[in-house]
């Protein structure tokens, strides 16, 4: 073991995340964003970004009710311009998929 109290660290670490399953999973959620490129601007914070993303129920191009879980074409996305990286809509899979291909986000697909 690299130090002594390893194992204790390895519990500690598993009982606040699992008292913590909101934070950590918001935590986690974020980092993503921010490893995919997506940026805070003074028009939005990370914090103000993951609060509309767990408010928004449906696609914000195509109206489709939104899933979250299992990876299928209704799964929530947030969607972003990846040379900027400021965010654009809350999409589906499809339109999240189908956006980079068009230069207005706005249009249906």
């Amino acid at each position: 073991m690299p130090y002594k109290n390893y194992q204790d660290t390895l519990d500690n670490c598993a009982k606040y995340r699992a008292n913590n399953k909101e934070k950590v999973k918001k935590c986690y959620t974020i980092s993503q964003w921010k490893s995919r490129g997506v940026i805070e601007t003074d028009q939005y914070t990370y914090e103000e970004l993951y609060i509309a993303y767990l408010c928004c129920d449906e696609c914000e191009l195509c109206g489709v009710t939104l899933t979250t879980g299992k990876r299928c074409s209704t799964t929530k996305m947030l969607d972003h311009d990846h040379k900027t990286g400021k965010f654009r809509n809350i999409v589906c899979l499809v339109c999240n998929s189908s956006s980079t291909l068009r230069t207005d986000p706005t249009d249906s697909h």
